[in-house]
């Protein structure tokens, strides 16, 4: 498990270019077992998730993937902030059976419709699938 930074300064690993958003404004950690854990660094207008039909300032705590929060006026989700790493990041921070969600590969035994099942042929020099080529298992 590790924190990734979030704010607006360029030198968190989620930047929020947004006013109401403190420079250091928040930490969060996703766990090896899928659940995030929010840390707001002291900013000044808060930290908030919704609970009801009000926000309720929050210090450190569990927050479910796709509750809304609030980051100041900043409104935003703990997976919508996971998805937000940039790419290179996004494997150092966030465990496979979360990331598996957050790229939409895998949920359960639910598959992308997009990727193809099965063998499949690629172009050899790009490596793209051949749609065309799709070889059907002869099991």
């Amino acid at each position: 498990m590790k924190a990734f930074k979030i704010g607006r300064s360029r030198k968190n690993d989620v930047v929020i270019p947004h006013e109401s958003v403190s420079r250091a404004h928040a930490e969060l950690v996703a766990t090896d077992n899928g659940r995030y854990y929010m840390t707001d660094c002291d900013s000044t207008l808060g930290t908030y998730r919704k609970h009801g039909e009000r926000w309720v300032r929050i210090r450190q705590e569990f927050v479910d993937p796709d509750e809304p929060l609030l980051l100041g006026e900043y409104s935003t989700t703990a997976r919508g902030l996971a998805r937000a790493l940039p790419d290179e990041k996004r494997n150092f921070f966030i465990p496979a059976r979360e990331l598996q969600i957050i790229e939409g590969i895998f949920v359960g035994k639910t598959t992308n419709p997009k990727m193809p099942t099965g063998p499949v042929e690629r172009d050899p020099e790009t490596g793209e699938v051949i749609p065309s080529r799709v070889v059907r298992d002869q099991g």
